[in-house]
Formats: C-alpha cells, sequence, structure tokens
C-alpha cells in the first residue's frame, strides 16, 4: 500500500497515510523519475519539519520538477538535522518560484 501524495509505502493492514491522511492506494504512485546522479544539483529547500518535508516534495512532483530529497526520515519522524531538497540546476528558478511560500 503507498500514499498517493507523498509515495510513503506501507503495510497491507494500513488503509490511511498516517502524515498526509489521506486514503492509501495498491500501487506505487507515479511521480517525476528521481534526478539522475550525474545531474549539476542545486539545494532548493531545507527543513526538519517532516510536514514541510512532504508539502515540499507534493508541490514539486506536482510541478512535474524532479527532486531529491536528502536526509528525509520515514514516517513523520522528526529530523535530527534538515533534509535538502536537491534540483537540476536547470530547474533551480522553477523550483524556487514553486516553493516560495514555503521559505516565508
Amino acid at each position: 500500500m503507498f500514499c498517493p501524495r507523498c509515495g510513503t509505502e506501507y503495510r497491507e493492514s494500513f488503509r490511511e497515510c498516517a502524515d498526509c491522511r489521506v486514503p492509501l492506494q495498491e500501487e506505487k504512485p507515479g511521480f517525476p523519475p528521481p534526478v539522475p546522479s550525474g545531474d549539476e544539483l542545486v539545494t532548493v529547500f531545507e527543513t526538519a519539519d517532516p510536514a514541510l518535508l512532504a508539502l515540499a516534495r507534493s508541490l514539486l512532483e506536482e510541478a512535474g520538477i524532479r527532486y531529491l530529497a536528502r536526509g528525509e526520515a520515514m514516517h513523520g519522524v522528526l529530523l535530527p538535522s534538515p533534509a535538502a531538497v536537491q534540483v537540476d540546476a536547470t530547474d533551480a528558478g522553477r523550483a524556487e518560484s514553486v516553493l516560495a511560500d514555503l521559505m516565508r
């Protein structure tokens, strides 16, 4: 079972994402493909708040921007240090615009 919003995988007995509070689905969501490791990555957002991280991921996915979230925790556990959301350098400006409200 998978959350259609954040992509977290759950055991069969779960029916709702603990973080997003949405019903789970059987198939893995079709998010934009991950950023290839050879691309030049730029950090566009950092947070230790799992809810803000999930929101940032959701906004980037909705915009079709490939990203890599380094240092993220699973299942809403507080992060010991900020997670860094990185995108390809060519998408940095657009990603920063998409995430502008979160950075205030």
